[in-house]
């Protein structure tokens, strides 16, 4: 078995908090398998094949992955990191969400953990591994 490893979903626009998140997953020696986070594209600049060889990457990323860790600010809309998130609550992954309250039902699931702070998911991560 290899290193316990997770995909990150956030808003394209978060990228650079999702960097942050992945960082301090990787200090912690757990694998980021979520390659969006440094892509070189920019929001809205894909063609229709780019944009969709893009979200199949996306799932096989979240696929390869053992967990989600969802970054989930009360501000910004993304449809495409509510899409990560259902998809991984259906593929039978945990999801461990970092936010205030949940925003919505489905963030009650058994599944998904609410933590607060990223060190707070580390520390569920570590939990799932042992």
């Amino acid at each position: 078995m290899g290193p316990f490893s997770v995909y990150v979903a956030a808003p394209f626009v978060e990228r650079e908090a999702a960097r942050e998140v992945a960082s301090a997953l990787r200090k912690a020696g757990i694998e980021v398998t979520s390659r969006w986070i440094e892509s070189h594209l920019e929001e809205g600049t894909l063609s229709f094949d780019a944009a969709r060889g893009e979200a199949e990457a996306d799932l096989d990323d979240i696929e390869s992955a053992d967990a989600l860790v969802l970054v989930d600010r009360l501000y910004g809309c993304s449809t495409g990191r509510n899409f990560e998130f259902g998809y991984a609550v259906a593929r039978g992954k945990t999801v461990v969400r970092i936010g205030d309250k949940p925003r919505h039902i489905f963030h009650h699931l058994v599944s998904v953990i609410n933590v607060p702070t990223v060190e707070e998911a580390i520390d569920v991560l570590k939990r799932e591994v042992l």
